[in-house]
């Protein structure tokens, strides 16, 4: 069976996943099982660090030529209408069910994450060959998952102003690729799955379970013994 390559932006650094759990990092780590994590799910999380409620919704402000109206005092009647620069606000959803496997790329403050996320700490060294690897556990299944996994790296704009130039799929990836500005420290790199509607999910399912058939030489659990004892 040929196996969807991915699609996307991958780096050529690795990328590192944080648990609270050991069991759930040597599951990735040592039996190549996890679990990717659907949007809609995250943002009624009760876990406040992980909780995001912008999680699904793209809000980007594109300047533009907008038509203003003036009216008149006194006299609603009497309006001008002129154009001029100004902002457009753009939203974007996804109505199918969207899954996320969330990582951070190599610079990320490993401190920080830890305190934050978890002492456990997984290390992918090769974010595009997971990728590939994450296709071929999904393509066993019944539901489809459009053109495969898509790796992004999170832009973490939402609600501002753009800074550079979006085309019609930038403005769909927003739904799925972008945070607020509050969350930049997490320089989070995503692995995403979307179902099409073939064999559909329900839209409230938290999780995909993936099974990568066993552990993977480019999959190590990077994890300090004395430093969780001491907690």
């Amino acid at each position: 069976m040929k196996v969807i390559e991915p699609i996307g932006e991958y780096p050529e650094s690795p990328v590192y996943k944080f648990y609270k759990t050991r069991k759930w990092a040597e599951d990735l780590a040592e039996r190549g099982c996890f679990q990717m994590g659907s949007l809609v799910h995250y943002r009624d999380l009760e876990d406040a660090v992980r909780q995001d409620r912008s999680e699904g919704y793209g809000h980007i402000q594109v300047r533009s030529e907008i038509d203003v109206a003036y009216f008149a005092t006194g006299n609603i009647e009497n309006v001008e209408v002129r154009r001029e620069l100004g902002l457009m606000h753009h939203h974007s959803e996804m109505g199918n069910p969207i899954f996320i496997f969330s990582t951070s790329l190599e610079g990320v403050d490993i401190e920080q994450m830890r305190q934050r996320f978890g002492l456990y700490m997984v290390c992918i060294a090769n974010p595009r060959q997971f990728a590939t690897d994450i296709n071929r556990s999904l393509e066993a299944r019944a539901e489809k998952f459009g053109g495969g996994v898509e790796g992004t790296v999170v832009r973490y704009d939402h609600g501002d102003v753009s800074q550079s130039e979006l085309d019609h799929w930038d403005f769909i990836k927003l739904s799925y690729s972008q945070k607020p500005v509050s969350y930049s420290s997490e320089m989070e790199f995503r692995f995403v799955a979307i179902n099409t509607n073939e064999h559909e999910l329900r839209l409230d399912t938290p999780y995909l379970e993936v099974d990568l058939g066993g552990s993977l030489d480019y999959i190590s659990l990077v994890f300090d013994e004395d430093r969780c004892n001491s907690q």
